[in-house]
């Protein structure tokens, strides 16, 4: 009998012993239970911060999105713009290209007409200054002949003095010269005047 309650003692201190390591494991279980549901509970709140933070970057991505679409959009239309602003320059620039191409054959043009005017000016002029010359040489002669006739009516007063048929004669000789002195004087003059 004192060997049956010795083992019965000892099989109770060892339920007591396994009772208290069980409770002790029960109560860590529990302690690590809280700690786990604290963590959970962390990481709740975390998770729902990140899931705001996500969809505040969403939201910024989807707002960044629509203005880079609006700046793609308005950077295409200024370009489609400059482009047009090129092509109207082209345009004009090969308008203007043609307009200075026939502005230049022009130019080219008057440039041989003038050339061909100055020589035909310089010859006129050197065949103006030749009729001149001539001219005064007809007006020079006409000058000497003037004054041969001149010394001619001289003499011809100085045989007026006898009242003779041939001073008479001498009278209508002395008129005839001067009417044909002056018609040569006359002709000498214009020719000069048409010359100069």
């Amino acid at each position: 009998v004192t060997e049956g309650s010795n083992s019965l003692h000892e099989e109770i201190r060892m339920l007591q012993d396994q009772a208290a390591t069980e409770r002790g494991a029960l109560l860590q279980t529990r302690l690590e239970f809280g700690s786990t549901s604290r963590e959970l509970a962390h990481c709740k709140v975390e998770l729902e911060a990140r899931g705001k933070e996500c969809e505040r970057l969403q939201a910024k991505a989807a707002s960044c999105a629509t203005t880079s679409q609006q700046e793609v959009d308005r950077l295409q239309a200024q370009v489609s713009e400059e482009q047009n602003a090129a092509r109207q320059a082209q345009a004009h620039l090969a308008t203007s290209t043609r307009e200075l191409a026939a502005m230049q054959v022009e130019l080219e043009t008057c440039t041989s007409e003038s050339k061909r005017l100055q020589q035909r000016s310089a010859e006129d002029l050197r065949r103006l200054q030749s009729q001149l010359q001539e001219a005064h040489s007809a007006l020079s002669e006409a000058k000497s002949e003037l004054s041969l006739r001149s010394n001619e009516c001289t003499r011809l007063r100085a045989a007026v003095e006898a009242p003779t048929e041939e001073v008479r004669q001498l009278h209508a000789q002395l008129e005839e010269e001067r009417a044909s002195r002056t018609e040569y004087i006359e002709k000498a003059a214009k020719a000069a005047n048409s010359f100069e």
